[in-house]
């Protein structure tokens, strides 16, 4: 199996702990630790109080023709329903996406999600470049 690189900006490529060895990586799903192939690697996943502060954000989100003003708009949502979420920090933006990626679509919910993805997608390409990659990462 190829290693993914830390910062690539593959969105469906999972950051992943080793809650044995507290490594970092990179895979397409959940497998074993690199490093000491101990346990699998945890993903960082929304919890169901979290998963509950975003959801306010879909129910809440409006979009239009103005990028500018829904950014304002989503970053105005962020810090009133989410506060725990950092635009700065991949992990957030990707675990984010994920529940939203998973949720069952509806004629009434489609648009909004997507729209809120998108906004995840964003922040996660924007944050990838500045992850900083474990000193260990390849020893």
């Amino acid at each position: 199996m190829q290693a993914i690189p830390f910062q690539s900006d593959d969105i469906n490529a999972l950051y992943l702990f080793c809650s044995r060895c507290d490594f970092e990586w990179r895979a397409h799903a959940p497998e074993r630790c690199t490093r000491c192939g101990r346990t699998i690697g945890i993903p960082f996943v929304l919890d169901p109080p979290l998963a509950e502060d975003l959801m306010r954000i879909v129910d809440e989100s409006t979009f239009g023709a103005n990028d500018e003003e829904d950014e304002e708009h989503m970053m105005s949502l962020l810090e009133t329903h989410c506060p725990w979420f950092n635009k700065d920090d991949a992990w957030y933006s990707q675990a984010c996406y994920m529940y939203l990626r998973a949720l069952p679509r509806t004629p009434e919910n489609q648009e909004a999600l997507d729209h809120v993805m998108e906004y995840f997608e964003m922040r996660f390409l924007d944050a990838v470049p500045y992850m900083q990659i474990p000193d260990d990462r390849f020893a």
